[in-house]
């Protein structure tokens, strides 16, 4: 016959025998590899910062390059209106047109719309 032993459950060394073991694999940290991402993800950091700032500055660059280059069209336009305003004959024809001047002995002739 068995004895009560025999049946009861097994006791607690027997229960860690019968099931097997799990063990955790332990990760070490490897702390040239963590200072290695590191230092590349702070490098790639800075040369997007960069990269924005160069954009940035290329584009107010080409933005003043344009702007000198219309004001040195704009230097030239005037500098010619200037040596223009030293011929007489220009300064004439400029005073007949916009301000209606005449010379001595001429007669005006205003021509009236058909509307008026």
């Amino acid at each position: 016959m068995r004895s009560r032993r025999d049946f009861s459950s097994p006791s607690r060394t027997n229960r860690s025998a019968l099931r097997p073991r799990f063990r955790r694999k332990r990760y070490r940290v490897n702390w040239f590899q963590v200072a290695l991402v590191l230092v590349i993800v702070y490098t790639s950091v800075v040369f997007i910062q960069q990269q924005l700032i160069f954009m940035k500055l290329k584009a107010q660059a080409d933005q003043l390059e344009s702007k000198l280059n219309r004001l040195r069209s704009q230097t030239n336009a005037l500098s010619e209106e200037a040596k223009r305003l030293n011929d007489p004959q220009y300064i004439e024809a400029l005073a007949r047109e916009s301000l209606g001047m005449i010379k001595e002995g001429e007669v005006p002739y205003i021509i009236a719309s058909p509307d008026q």
